[in-house]
């Protein structure tokens, strides 16, 4: 059964309490009011002298020698400090894993459990400030998943999606598979709320992304299937990459990575931009067959994609894919990366990005 609230629609909404974690790290502390101070009285110096006028006591100092000021140069106005990055704050990529393993659990494709997940997406991102859509996603089995997407406003340029699923398989409640990519993509959809950008940047949670177990072994990443059918012609052509976010809390080995299919140049950018960070970043190419991760619909697309994934972790699918087994250091690398990469983006970067499709 799927959750009323849910439907084809756009949003904007305040944050609600799911989120009372989060507001509370920005609540005002009023001003304590400062002690009323005495007025200084005036002190008789060596060059004063006193006389009375009537009744009342006046102070006469001596006169002061008049100089002529030296002419001084104006200082030259500060030039204006450049905007500082938006920090990526793990602890609030946190409280969405939390929230979502947790608070959540389970959440199979198409499950009311899944819906749930979607709601808090969806209004998270809408508190945020941006035009926020729920899109219906079938399945082959008779049921509804959904994407939630994000976009900012009046926004123009090249086409950059960051994003990962919402789904798990069971009887997983999901925290690194994929928790832990929904939370830093929600992080950052925060760092990048009203921060400039040369994109036209869309925050993505998609739905379904997981093999419905019936056998079919084409029946998965349903969601973004959904979502590359979605873009119009125009879309297409100004599309620069999208960047898939997909357990990134456990395991030694960070990689990006994609199917070989399509070009390398996302993952290449990746790449360079893991020297700025000094993340451990290398590439792995994906061996399956038909992809391991949302990175795949993109690609075969002819769309530039990469996947970022620490690895292997041998409790993904099973109940031990726990939120207690999330290390909150790789998330923070990971959102880094992804801040810095977006951020660094030229006009120039993204143009040779578009035309490698």
């Amino acid at each position: 059964m799927l959750v009323p609230a849910i439907v084809v629609t756009t949003v904007a909404v305040s944050a609600v309490s799911a989120y009372a974690l989060l507001a509370s790290r920005s609540r005002q502390i009023a001003p304590v009011p400062a002690r009323p101070v005495a007025a200084a009285q005036p002190t008789q110096t060596a060059e004063a002298t006193s006389s009375t006028v009537g009744s009342a006591a006046t102070v006469i100092s001596a006169p002061a020698t008049v100089s002529t000021p030296a002419t001084v140069a104006p200082k030259p106005k500060p030039k204006p400090k450049p905007a500082q990055p938006a920090p990526f704050d793990v602890a609030r990529a946190m409280a969405h894993v939390r929230q979502l393993s947790v608070g959540i659990g389970q959440r199979v494709g198409g499950s009311a459990s899944e819906d749930r997940a979607i709601a808090y997406a969806r209004d998270y991102l809408a508190s945020l400030g941006y035009q926020v859509s729920v899109v219906p996603v079938p399945l082959a089995n008779g049921r509804t998943s959904h994407n939630v997407i994000a976009k900012r406003r009046r926004a123009t340029g090249p086409i950059v999606v960051i994003g990962g699923h919402i789904d798990t398989k069971s009887p997983a409640p999901g925290a690194d598979d994929n928790a832990t990519g929904v939370g830093a993509t929600l992080e950052l959809a925060r760092d990048f709320a009203k921060a400039p950008t040369a994109t036209d940047v869309r925050f993505v949670a998609f739905g379904c992304e997981e093999l419905l177990g019936d056998g079919n072994s084409d029946h998965h990443h349903y969601g973004s299937r959904a979502y590359v059918r979605s873009l119009s012609a125009s879309e297409r052509k100004r599309f620069a990459g999208a960047v898939v976010i997909d357990m990134v809390g456990y395991g030694p080995d960070f990689r990006v990575r994609n199917m070989g299919v399509g070009t390398r140049a996302l993952c290449d950018r990746m790449l360079g931009t893991a020297h700025v960070t000094k993340a451990p970043l290398e590439y792995l190419r994906d061996p399956g067959s038909s992809g391991w991760s949302d990175h795949e619909t993109f690609e075969r697309a002819g769309l530039p994609a990469a996947w970022l994934e620490w690895r292997d972790n041998p409790n993904a699918h099973t109940a031990r894919d726990s939120f207690g087994r999330v290390d909150a250091g790789k998330i923070r690398t990971t959102g880094v990366l992804v801040n810095t990469w977006l951020r660094s983006l030229t006009a120039a970067d993204l143009a040779k990005l578009v035309a490698t499709r």
